[in-house]
């Protein structure tokens, strides 16, 4: 059996989300709150995108624009 380990965003918690889940035999498991040990890769591209990106652009002053 395959498993899947997330933090506890709503979004993997989405009726669709957990039905595709059992369809594949996927189990679904959460970390503990405010346990980012145990997410350590998301946790450090969030790092990273704060540090590279966010640290170069100032976002309350920036003309965002949308591309679509």
């Amino acid at each position: 059996m395959q498993g899947i380990q997330t933090d506890r965003g709503r979004e993997f918690f989405a009726l669709k989300v957990q039905q595709q889940l059992m369809t594949y035999g996927i189990k679904f498991r959460t970390i503990k709150p405010r346990s980012p040990h145990l997410n350590g890769k998301v946790e450090r591209s969030k790092k990273m995108g704060f540090e590279e990106f966010y640290s170069t652009v100032d976002i309350k002053g920036a003309k965002l624009v949308d591309l679509l």
